[in-house]
């Protein structure tokens, strides 16, 4: 019996210190390096989700992606603008979501916040690497899905 308590103490002070554990919160995307924005946080944390490896055009994506919590798309895009500095952006609707894409002087990276379908609020945003990096023209499609391969 003696053994049982104390099995049941120490699984009891566990779990409370594991309850207490808040997870790591990333400060900048581990693809890029470039910083996230504070409304990735879930409350647990804010580890990114792959996107599946694929071709645009004639360049490489990687990407990965965050869900984003409590914001509104243009919020985002200003949080954004002030933390991606050198970086172009544009904007767009597709299919009732509104996009904005920022894009580095190479276009060999993207970060593109997505907007809830037909609402203000903020839905994801993804950071992506492309190899060799996308053109002008191509960039400028992005946000209207209309991308333009030359």
């Amino acid at each position: 019996m003696k053994t049982y308590l104390t099995a049941l103490v120490v699984l009891c002070m566990a779990l409370a210190v594991g309850a207490q554990t808040k997870p790591k919160l990333l400060a900048t995307d581990p693809l890029t390096g470039l910083p996230l924005s504070p409304s990735t946080d879930t409350g647990w944390g804010n580890n990114p989700d792959p996107l599946p490896d694929s071709n645009v055009c004639k360049s490489k994506l990687h990407g990965e992606f965050y869900l984003l919590f409590h914001t509104t798309t243009d919020a985002a895009a200003a949080w954004y603008s002030q933390n991606l500095k050198g970086f172009k952006m544009a904007k767009g609707t597709e299919s009732g979501r509104v996009q904005v894409v920022f894009s580095n002087s190479d276009g060999t990276v993207l970060v593109i916040i997505t907007g809830g379908h037909n609402s203000p609020d903020a839905y994801s945003v993804a950071y992506q690497q492309y190899s060799p990096g996308l053109s002008g023209k191509t960039i400028a499609g992005v946000p209207d899905g209309k991308i333009v391969c030359n």
